[in-house]
């Protein structure tokens, strides 16, 4: 058989073990906030499932705050009699206005991530034209993959709901890996630009398009309900005036 230390040890081995266990599961306020906020959203339509793929209280809040903007952006827009938003934000995105919403934090935070999250429910509430620039599409590898582990998390289907490009940067085929329209940034490096979203059948079908655009492209930007931009403090400050 097992001896007594074996088997679990003296009163203080065992305290030893405890507060290494109470160590590793150790949670701070922010943590708990995360957990509960999560929980209370599950159910809700649109919102709950990319909330749940935040890490931080920081980055689910900021996904949230753009998500109810959307929800009384497309509250609103289907009642003409519809009281004021109940935000800024959403009386931003509830159309005749053009406005700059900014979010700042440390880098390594999470903000691309939470870029790509809300750019998944602007799809879901049905944003139809959406631009993301940034000095290089590299530089968009974290936003276009959340966006589309949010649409995936939406349960939207690759191909049967939606379509990616590339550019053209290099592949291990040699073919260019093409499929976008921008060509490929300074690293040469084949990643997404474009997601296109088909909705419905016959007369009633729908594109939504979210799509990189150069900063100095401004031009082709004219007519986007929205423009994303990231790692802004990369570009030119009179170029993002322009913007």
């Amino acid at each position: 058989g097992l001896s007594p230390l074996e088997e679990g040890g003296d009163e203080e081995g065992g305290d030893d073990r405890q507060k290494k266990k109470d160590v590793l599961s150790y949670k701070t306020d922010d943590d708990v906030q995360l957990e509960q906020l999560k929980e209370t959203l599950q159910d809700t339509p649109h919102v709950g499932k990319l909330v749940e793929l935040t890490k931080t209280l920081d980055q689910a809040r900021a996904v949230l705050t753009f998500l109810e903007a959307c929800a009384d952006r497309d509250k609103n827009g289907s009642n003409s009699n519809a009281a004021a938003s109940s935000s800024p934000l959403a009386s931003v995105l509830n159309g005749g206005k053009s406005a700059t919403v900014s979010l700042t934090a440390a880098r390594g935070r999470g903000k691309s991530a939470a870029l790509g999250l809300c750019l998944a429910g602007a799809v879901s509430f049905g944003f139809k034209s959406v631009v993301v620039t940034a000095p290089e599409p590299e530089n968009l590898v974290s936003v276009f993959q959340f966006l589309v582990e949010g649409l995936t998390a939406l349960k939207y289907q690759e191909h049967y709901d939606y379509t990616l490009g590339y550019n053209y940067g290099s592949s291990s085929d040699g073919n260019g890996g093409g499929g976008g329209g921008e060509k490929a940034g300074r690293d040469n490096t084949k990643c997404i630009v474009s997601v296109t979203v088909h909705s419905g059948k016959g007369k009633k079908r729908q594109r939504q398009t979210v799509r990189y655009v150069r900063p100095r492209d401004a031009d082709k930007m004219v007519g986007a309900e929205l423009v994303a931009v990231d790692e802004a403090a990369a570009i030119p400050l009179p170029v993002v005036r322009q913007l």
